[in-house]
């Protein structure tokens, strides 16, 4: 009986993603114009802002990795990160770099430290729920600097971001760090081709990850034009831009008129980062059997507590 019940449920599932998956066909090819201008949109996006921020981070971090800055970062500087978190000293400097560089360093280096079996699997479960940021760069220069033209009000989202993860990281730590759980690996020695694998490793990611924003482009694109008959409120368009992408999500914001409004929405989206960038995430998780339900819970916390900070903290920045 619980066979049969596991089968209908899949069953369904799967005929409702095809559904999905059919409305999305026939959307693009109802607004095939509309489709091919924002790939072009999001290819210049990629190409302006994407690549340049984040590339050299990645190959960066993963050169880190080869040469054992976790273990390095922890001895030295880590403890106090592992104390506040219930983490292992090594998974301090996958939160530090989340915080500093952005996604996807952070969840690299967590999944990273798993394969390395530094980390135990719950631990990197959580880990990802909290070390995972938009970067600093792109909340200052695109969204502070170009969008509400007040660069502090970028610096502001950064650190409520931040301390948003700070708050989740703290909340769901445990008494231990879990350590003791996983089995330590022995230092590792800087290899001849840790330069070249680091730039191929990062080569592969950075197309990941443009792929996503191709794919989630098109679609919020094409669903907007759709939209635009049924006279939607700005404020929910807002909000499903950013379900689905954060960049779309903050520029929909950003054009709002009623600044609470828009501040609110902004970090929220910001909080919640997309679905797009979650979806990077499992594609950089996967064959690792990870749950991503403790991340999930994680990042709609963030988007919470960071809207809830913002809207507070935002009439000492305009």
């Amino acid at each position: 009986m619980t066979g049969n019940l596991l089968t209908k449920k899949t069953r369904n599932t799967a005929a409702a993603l095809c559904l999905l998956i059919l409305f999305l066909i026939l959307l693009v090819l109802k607004n095939p114009a509309v489709a091919a201008e924002c790939v072009t949109r999001a290819l210049s996006l990629c190409a302006r802002a994407i690549i340049p921020s984040l590339f050299p981070f990645m190959v960066l971090s993963e050169l880190l990795i080869a040469f054992g800055f976790g273990d390095l970062f922890g001895q030295r500087l880590g403890r106090p990160l592992a104390r506040l978190f219930g983490i292992s000293v090594s998974s301090a400097a996958a939160v530090f770099l989340g915080f500093l560089c952005g996604f996807p360093v952070g969840a690299r280096m967590s999944l990273a430290l798993y394969d390395k079996g530094q980390i135990s699997k719950n631990e990197c479960e959580r880990l990802l729920g909290f070390s995972n940021l938009p970067s600093i760069a792109f909340l200052v220069s695109a969204v502070g600097t170009s969008l509400y033209r007040n660069r502090a009000f970028g610096l502001l989202l950064w650190l409520c971001c931040m301390a948003s993860a700070v708050t989740v990281g703290i909340v769901t730590r445990k008494k231990e760090a879990s350590a003791k759980e996983a089995p330590r690996t022995a230092p590792l020695s800087p290899a001849p081709g840790a330069f070249t694998a680091a730039i191929a490793s990062a080569t592969t990611a950075m197309l990941t990850v443009c792929a996503y924003i191709l794919f989630f482009g098109t679609v919020i694109g094409c669903l907007s034009h759709a939209l635009e008959g049924l006279a939607l409120p700005e404020a929910i368009t807002a909000l499903l831009y950013g379900f689905f992408e954060m960049s779309s999500g903050v520029s929909a914001a950003a054009a709002l008129h009623k600044r609470p409004l828009s501040v609110m929405l902004c970090a929220l989206t910001v909080g919640w980062s997309g679905l797009s960038v979650h979806c990077q995430l499992v594609t950089l998780a996967d064959g690792r059997g990870l749950s991503f339900r403790p991340y999930l819970c994680a990042r709609a916390a963030q988007a919470l507590l960071c809207a809830l900070s913002v809207l507070i903290l935002s009439p000492f920045v305009f």
